[in-house]
């Protein structure tokens, strides 16, 4: 009946082996491990090949070397853009780069009389979002810490290094 075919097929799974392709053992562990689209290869499966983790700068740098970056834009937009010229900046300059830290968004919401005779039901609606990131940069050792003032990013975003 289906209910022995079922403990059969878990029992075939567990084990192993599939009975009736793939796509019947996706709970099996070993096919939960393999990804979604090794289940669907057909043929020799891909092999997962080793990759090295870098090393994060904060590890391998000494403290005092870190120049924490304040990244702040009314939308996040912004702030991609200029996380990667200063990762851009970095590459070419030698330096390491950690981040970006995103903070929680400030949000404020002001109603201000479009009339200065207490007109109360007609305001203006003002609302302003800020975004706040932040960045560790570690310069070269050789130094050349002077170029960062040099560095384009986009109009919108308020920088101050700390």
């Amino acid at each position: 009946s289906g209910g022995q075919g079922a403990a059969l097929l878990a029992a075939a799974c567990a084990a192993g082996a599939s009975l009736a392709g793939p796509a019947l053992c996706a709970r099996s562990p070993r096919a939960r491990a393999a990804g979604a689209v090794a289940l669907r290869v057909r043929g020799p499966k891909p092999v997962r090949m080793w990759a090295p983790e870098e090393i994060p700068a904060s590890e391998r740098r000494a403290v005092e070397d870190r120049i924490t970056i304040r990244l702040v834009a009314p939308d996040p937009f912004y702030l991609t853009e200029a996380v990667e010229v200063l990762e851009d900046f970095a590459r070419e300059s030698g330096g390491d780069i950690e981040g970006p830290r995103v903070m929680r968004r400030n949000r404020g919401h002001w109603y201000l009389n479009k009339s200065p005779n207490g007109h109360k039901k007609s305001k203006y609606h003002l609302m302003v979002e800020e975004h706040t990131w932040f960045v560790d940069y570690y310069p070269p050792a050789e130094g050349g810490l002077e170029a960062i003032m040099k560095i384009r990013i986009p109009h919108r975003v308020r920088i101050q290094i700390g």
